[in-house]
């Protein structure tokens, strides 16, 4: 919990709200008529039945939002120790200056990031590299709510929700790492970091020899078991955008080296 937000369950709310929207979306698309029919035998006008789904999918525009906004606040606070401090001058300060009833951090990436770093000094270094598509649908999503909230108008796009959310479930991960498992985190970082290292020297060099390739292999495997383990505890498995790393791990960890072709496939083909 990061300073009186459930993350872990609203996230949870948020995938589940996603699959019964999309559930909704096919069977209306699908079903139409038998909808029509059930409208008519019971009584009701088919177009409300209609209109509820479609409220229902504007409500996971407003709710991956309030998340987004709940998580930053909340990350905000946590770091300011509101309503902890052992000075209660700090503390009436920041209840003044950013009330939780009235404080609205802006939550497009690029402004997060500068929030953080500018402001709190904060030194973010994300594990991977979020790709441009997903950012620029993620932030779309923040000025649709927006549009939304000012005009009544939503234009957003109900495919581009998975991707968002798996934004969403990857920045909810950074943070809540670093709250709740700094060391950790920050060593799995250090290891992956070395892992990725050297796979780029060995990648960009001509020589790509057996006994090369056996001597990175050898290096790699040092740190692999505790890159293994950091990963499953940190639950690096269960975010859709990190699957690639725990994937990769396993590969390096099953290279079989008597089989040179195989493993240098293998060795040219990580991505994590």
């Amino acid at each position: 919990m990061i300073y009186a937000f459930d993350s872990r369950d609203r996230l949870k709310d948020i995938k589940l709200h996603y699959d019964q929207v999309k559930e909704l979306r096919n069977s209306f698309s699908e079903k139409r008529s038998k909808y029509r029919t059930v409208a008519n035998i019971l009584k009701f006008n088919f177009r409300s039945l209609e209109r509820s789904y479609k409220e229902f999918e504007k409500s996971l525009l407003i709710n991956c939002y309030t998340f987004m906004e709940q998580l930053i606040k909340s990350y905000i606070y946590h770091l300011l120790e509101k309503g902890t401090n052992e000075n209660s001058y700090i503390n009436n300060f920041i209840e003044n200056k950013i009330n939780s009833d009235k404080f609205s951090p802006n939550v497009k990436l690029e402004t997060i990031k500068k929030i953080l770093t500018e402001e709190l000094g904060v030194r973010l270094e994300f594990l991977i590299v979020i790709e441009n598509s997903k950012i620029e649908k993620y932030d779309e999503l923040i000025k649709s709510r927006h549009k939304y909230a000012h005009s009544g108008n939503y234009y957003f796009d109900f495919y581009n929700f998975k991707e968002v959310i798996e934004v969403i479930e990857y920045l909810r991960f950074e943070i809540y790492s670093d709250i709740e498992c700094k060391g950790e985190y920050k060593k799995f970082k250090i290891l992956i970091t070395k892992i990725r290292k050297q796979i780029d020297i060995f990648n960009k060099n001509t020589n790509q020899s057996k006994q090369y390739l056996k001597r990175i292999v050898v290096e790699i495997r040092k740190d692999l078991s505790e890159t293994i383990s950091l990963s499953k505890y940190l639950g690096v498995n269960n975010i859709a955008l990190l699957k690639k790393i725990p994937e990769d791990l396993d590969k390096i960890k099953n290279i079989d080296l008597r089989n040179y072709n195989k493993s240098l496939d293998i060795i040219n083909n990580i991505s994590l």
